[in-house]
């Protein structure tokens, strides 16, 4: 009986041994370019490149014998943003445990979280500004907008600590993230260290995008649209909650289809990495760091001009259950201020007036 628990357990060895060298396989020889691109949401020579940017960050120091290289770290990270299915889902297409696919997906993570402001910027210099202005006017016509901003919820895990201050008022524990994008669905602004329960215009007013646009002079031209829930200001224009004229009415409909590219925006940022718009499994910290590093791959899939891997629906018909207006404008900013108002009526006046 001895004999045969020790032949047991020298078999178990084996075959776990085997199995790193058997399972391990590369998707660069398993999948076509089309399959790749299904999978993990980049072209082989897009995922060649994103690896040399964080290499040297998520290598490992030593050069141990059966070390996953940095390119399938890569990968297995790419496989559960665009999926967020369970890690021991992910571990079992690369042959790894699913502690070690949770180790990958921090460091790959955070490697790109800390290059957040490398990727993620207004448009700058001026004439770059001017181009997203345009393009923006194309659209339906609202004048002087250089982004639009909206907060969407990321539903996590309840922590362990101040667990109630990340209940949404949906119930569910978020994190409230700040988005600002440009016409091209590029997101130029991001906040993520919010928690579900704080309202989007708090985390407008205690952002860096809100001193840099009060502060004059401004650092680039143009105005952001907001919904109902944010405060009227001079640079940030919301739309009349009851429209009384025609003019009104044109401004109110020119507003709401240009501010819908933030919709679409979030809605191909949670359909490209799907991992947001089902539930992170992870305290706070690393849930935005997860946020962060999608934010930034968003981007550069955009730079790319990466069609949406689910290009057969409508972009602006994927809403998330857990977002939507706060329409209740936190006190102290209902009305707007009065250099908001009077920017408001000078648009109508000068834009709307036919």
């Amino acid at each position: 009986m001895a004999d045969r628990l020790v032949f047991l357990l020298v078999l178990r060895r084996a075959l776990r041994r085997e199995r790193v060298f058997r399972d391990r396989q590369n998707p660069f020889d398993v999948y076509d370019d089309v399959d790749l691109y299904c999978r993990f949401r980049f072209r082989r020579p897009d995922i060649v490149e994103l690896c040399n940017i964080i290499k040297d960050d998520i290598d490992h120091p030593l050069n141990r014998k059966g070390a996953m290289p940095p390119i399938m770290q890569l990968m297995v990270a790419l496989r559960f943003y665009a999926t967020g299915c369970f890690q021991q889902v992910v571990g079992d297409i690369f042959g790894i445990d699913k502690t070690t696919v949770s180790r990958i997906i921090e460091k790959v993570s955070r490697a790109f979280s800390v290059r957040l402001n490398e990727f993620v910027r207004l448009p700058t210099p001026l004439q770059e500004a001017d181009q997203t202005i345009a393009k923006f006017y194309q659209k339906a016509d609202f004048p002087n907008v250089v982004g639009c901003i909206d907060c969407t919820h990321v539903q996590i895990l309840a922590p362990t600590e101040n667990e109630h201050v990340y209940v949404n008022r949906k119930g569910r524990h978020s994190i409230n993230v700040q988005l600002v994008c440009d016409a091209d669905l590029i997101i130029i602004n991001c906040v993520v260290n919010w928690p579900g329960s704080v309202h989007d215009s708090r985390i407008l007013r205690e952002s860096n995008i809100f001193q840099l646009f009060e502060t004059l002079p401004r650092p680039i031209p143009g105005i952001l649209l907001g919904d109902a829930g944010y405060p009227l200001k001079e640079w940030l224009m919301t739309p009349f909650t009851d429209p009384q004229t025609r003019e009104k009415e044109r401004f109110n409909g020119s507003h709401c289809s240009t501010r819908s590219t933030i919709e679409r925006t979030n809605g191909v940022l949670k359909k490209r990495w799907h991992c947001l718009h089902s539930q992170l499994r992870y305290d706070p910290p690393r849930a935005c760091r997860i946020i962060m590093a999608c934010t930034v791959l968003h981007n550069v899939a955009m730079t790319l001009g990466l069609p949406d891997p689910d290009s057969d629906t409508d972009d602006s018909d994927n809403s998330d259950p857990e977002d939507g207006s706060d329409d209740e404008i936190e006190n102290g900013d209902r009305n707007g201020a009065v250099s908001g108002r009077l920017a408001r009526e000078r648009i109508v006046a000068r834009y709307f007036h036919k």
